[in-house]
């Protein structure tokens, strides 16, 4: 049997809860000089289930790159059950998440509920239609885990943002995540289509 630190590799990106998605990116990109950041508002999770259960939920999502680091800000909009609800109740704005990204979603995902984690909450990424799934902190010491399928259009807009932000000259801070994520699609599309 694999160990998680065998399927999950290196984490690729930090997840916060804010509260203010404007004011988290504000103080990314000016204080820290991450960016830019792409942002979405109205960001509605595809069949997503928490604890099991569909939980429809909407938020307002920036993703930068740090490096190699992929930034994460979550804004929930929505009042729903999710484990960004309980984590903003309970903690405020914070670190909430390390993502892991894979090319073999349903071989991972199958391998770590056999190590016995247990799922948190899950969904596709919307206008992509990728899996994601999180792991309760529960069964680990320390934080929630994020398992991705990142090696199609998702994969595709993940370099693309991390592109933009080498040699990032502090210009257009804030850029539509949905272009980057249209962009993503066709480039993939593409690529598929003569291969």
């Amino acid at each position: 049997m694999r160990t998680a630190r065998e399927i999950l590799g290196v984490p690729k990106q930090t997840g916060y809860v804010v509260e203010n998605l404007d004011a988290a990116v504000e103080f990314w990109t000016t204080t820290l000089g991450v960016g830019p950041f792409f942002v979405a508002d109205g960001f509605e999770i595809e069949d997503f289930r928490h604890r099991g259960r569909p939980a429809p939920i909407t938020m307002r999502l920036a993703l930068g790159s740090f490096g190699p680091m992929q930034v994460e800000l979550i804004e929930l909009v929505s009042d729903g059950p999710s484990d960004f609800h309980d984590f903003r109740t309970l903690h405020g704005s914070g670190l909430h998440h390390l993502g892991f990204w894979t090319d073999d979603f349903a071989r991972d995902d199958a391998a770590l509920r056999e190590l016995g984690f247990v799922e948190l909450h899950a969904g596709r990424t919307p206008g992509i239609g990728e899996p994601f799934v999180y792991f309760d902190a529960a069964v680990h010491p320390g934080t929630v885990i994020e398992l991705s399928q990142a090696d199609g259009a998702k994969g595709v807009m993940f370099a693309d943002i991390e592109r933009e932000a080498q040699g990032w000259d502090g210009r257009d801070p804030v850029r539509p995540l949905r272009d980057a994520m249209a962009r993503a699609n066709e480039t993939y599309r593409a690529g598929r289509a003569t291969s």
